[in-house]
């Protein structure tokens, strides 16, 4: 199998074994936009106490085109990446400067 047949195919395989936040956005990804438990999944990260908070974003906005975003629509798919960025990394570094300080120590 090859192309994109074998890549979808290698991806739903993959999917019981990878972490719930990965397996939705996989999920995200192969049926072409958000529905069921990924939409709920979308919802939760955008509504999350920090992507509200956000200046940079309004993921208010985001929340409100969600139900209008046409099938794996490119603009909820990039601000869905920028904000599990921003919790990942903006969110948790003064874990990494603590962590930092230790190393050094």
């Amino acid at each position: 199998m090859c192309g994109i047949a074998g890549i979808i195919s290698l991806q739903a395989c993959a999917e019981p074994h990878l972490p719930r936040r990965l397996a939705l956005m996989n999920r995200l990804q192969r049926h072409r936009g958000p529905d069921g438990e990924a939409r709920d999944f979308v919802r939760d990260i955008f509504s999350s106490r920090g992507a509200l908070d956000r200046g940079m974003v309004d993921n208010r906005k985001a929340l409100a085109a969600l139900d209008g975003e046409q099938p794996f629509g490119r603009k909820i798919w990039g601000l869905l990446c920028l904000e599990i960025w921003q919790q990942a990394f903006h969110d948790r570094a003064h874990e990494f400067r603590n962590l930092s300080k230790e190393v050094a120590a």
